[in-house]
């Protein structure tokens, strides 16, 4: 049974290395506990922080008895030691992703030094890959399903009605950051060094049987030169690789890709 009072739930974990015997009796663990020991009955008097002393990851609750009053310099501390005194990966694992929100998570400034932080980053990324295994592990197949459908969204499969539509539309209506403002001319210039050669060497590619287009330096195996016809509706074709056909019959003449003319169309122009 868990006590219920700091002072004996501390030597609790001391005799019993945690709730689910997850800590290794190793001197980072008794360190960590020789300061927790030491704020039961001495709160900080100053700025101080709440910390549970078996971690929430771990089993720890919300209860009083669980909380404790930490200065940040100790905070941090107990939860680096944490992360060294763990028997599991998974263990390892959640210890770390505690000590990258503390740390990242809000606006305290516990690491000045350079090498304190690349530590705790690369402990978190090195654990994170363990994290993301088990909460995959914990789903099954058809929650997964869903999950990737989108039907756990509550507004799955739902039209948005058009009154909300239109409120939407008032409301953000004149909000656009640069609405009425043209770029500086020192603006356009570094937007057109930065794309310069970008699309070097570059020519659209399609396949009629795939009904797709693509941009590339090389054309895939089976495609042919320029845009699938009529994807450019309102807009200049594309006419890169196009000839001239005419119809026998009518004159008419049009663009079209060697191969792709209609019955009765022949290649050249008709010189009426």
């Amino acid at each position: 049974m868990i006590p219920n009072s700091r002072q004996t739930l501390i030597d609790y974990c001391l005799r019993n290395l945690g709730v689910d015997n997850s800590f290794v009796d190793n001197k980072y663990y008794r360190w960590h506990l020789n300061i927790l020991k030491s704020r039961v009955d001495n709160p900080p008097g100053d700025y101080s922080e709440k910390h549970h002393i078996i971690p929430k990851s771990l089993g720890g609750s919300n209860e009083k008895f669980n909380l404790i009053r930490l200065t940040a310099r100790e905070h941090f501390l107990v939860h680096l030691l944490l992360t060294r005194c763990m028997k599991t990966n998974e263990g390892r694992s959640k210890m770390a992703f505690a000590l990258h929100r503390l740390v990242h998570g809000n606006e305290k400034d516990y690491v000045n030094n350079s090498r304190l932080y690349e530590s705790v980053k690369k402990l978190n990324s090195q654990y994170s890959s363990i994290r993301s295994k088990s909460y995959w592990e914990r789903i099954d197949s058809e929650t997964r399903s869903k999950m990737r459908s989108g039907e756990n969204n509550p507004r799955y499969g739902k039209e948005c009605p058009e009154s909300v539509k239109a409120a939407v539309s008032k409301a953000n209506k004149g909000k656009q950051p640069r609405l009425g403002i043209s770029h500086t001319k020192e603006s356009i210039e570094k937007m057109k060094k930065s794309s310069k050669g970008k699309n070097e060497g570059r020519r659209w590619y399609h396949s009629v049987d795939l009904q797709k287009s693509t941009f590339a330096k090389e054309c895939p195996e089976g495609w042919k030169p320029g845009r699938l016809p009529g994807q450019l509706r309102g807009r200049k074709p594309n006419v890169t690789g196009m000839k001239w056909h005419y119809n026998l019959e009518t004159k008419e003449e049009k663009y079209f890709y060697p191969g792709q003319a209609p019955e009765g169309y022949v290649l050249g122009r008709s010189f009426k």
